[in-house]
């Protein structure tokens, strides 16, 4: 394995180290600093499920935790690409004006002055300029482009250098049973925005009075994307992360023998 491969590994790993960072950041893994428990056993007086949370809200520093895991991936990409024209032209200015190409549609590629100068600086019948196209979004997630995690990579970052990366909002997911006279009524909600304190629970249904019972048999707490331009909205972080780094790895591994 060569020095640039192994420094781009690097790269990558101090990126799973801030995504461990964020996630004890917001109450997960080892003595993490922040406790988040619920309890689904109170009714609310109009006779809807009510549950209080001792949740502390993600604060700017959990966005800055996931900048630095995107700034990482895409200096990572940027940095290999950088490489593989240096290595062709020898030309230290050609540095300038390289980065890692990444786009959602062949012909947005195409009509980019980055695709002419990469193919002029490694040719359009070479296999790195091959590689460079294979890894496009419009390549690899064919009909879905915008669901690229290398397309995530690309539009965070252009947030995170242009203003405060990433409103984070908590919310749960959560099913479970309420007991009616005529037997149980399951219900299912997905990622209901929370706050500290007292919520509401959406379960799709009033319930009459007296209440019934109530009995929850799921819970799990999410810290989803917001006001991300629609890039990723309401995703939620943690396995986008995770996605995100493992597919700048593919990446590495995929242009790796130009570096042999």
């Amino acid at each position: 394995m060569s020095a640039i491969v192994d420094a781009l590994r690097l790269k990558t790993e101090r990126a799973e180290k801030h995504r461990l960072d964020f996630k004890a950041a917001i109450g997960e893994g080892v003595e993490p600093p922040r406790r988040f428990t619920a309890n689904f056993f109170h009714t609310h007086k109009d006779w809807y499920p009510e549950f209080t949370s001792d949740l502390v809200e993600p604060g700017p520093e959990v966005g800055i935790i996931v900048g630095d895991v995107v700034h990482q991936l895409r200096s990572c990409l940027d940095h290999l690409m950088c490489q593989l024209v240096f290595d062709r032209t020898k030309n230290p200015a050609d540095r300038e004006q390289t980065q890692f190409p990444i786009f959602e549609s062949e012909p947005k590629f195409h009509d980019h002055k980055l695709y002419g100068f990469l193919r002029h600086r490694l040719g359009d019948s070479s296999p790195e300029f091959t590689a460079i196209n294979e890894s496009q979004p419009y390549e690899r997630y064919a009909g879905t482009p915008m669901n690229d995690p290398l397309y995530f990579i690309a539009k965070l970052d252009n947030i995170d250098k242009h203003r405060a990366i990433l409103v984070l909002a908590p919310t749960i997911s959560y099913e479970g049973f309420v007991f009616l006279k005529d037997g149980p009524v399951h219900f299912s909600k997905r990622k209901q925005p929370i706050k500290p304190g007292a919520n509401l629970l959406d379960i799709g249904m009033t319930l009459p009075d007296p209440p019934p019972r109530v009995q929850m048999e799921g819970v799990a707490l999410h810290v989803v994307f917001a006001d991300t331009d629609g890039v990723c909205d309401n995703l939620s972080v943690y396995p986008i992360m995770r996605n995100m780094i493992d597919a700048v790895n593919e990446i590495i591994t995929k242009f790796e023998r130009f570096f042999l």
